[in-house]
């Protein structure tokens, strides 16, 4: 089972110097996925690294 959410400003916040942001909480809306999925969600945090 697939689910797939949005969100929509989202601010995440650099970690030093490395190439991590996090940040949060998150509210997201369901975007698509099965009839099982819950229609939103909410994180406590989110995480994003960039490799080169």
């Amino acid at each position: 089972m697939t689910c797939t959410y949005e969100s929509s400003r989202v601010t995440l916040e650099r970690e030093g110097e490395a190439r991590r942001y996090s940040g949060g909480p998150i509210g997201a809306k369901k975007a698509g996925g099965s009839f099982l999925c819950p229609g939103s969600v909410n994180l406590d945090s989110a995480q994003a690294h960039f490799h080169r």
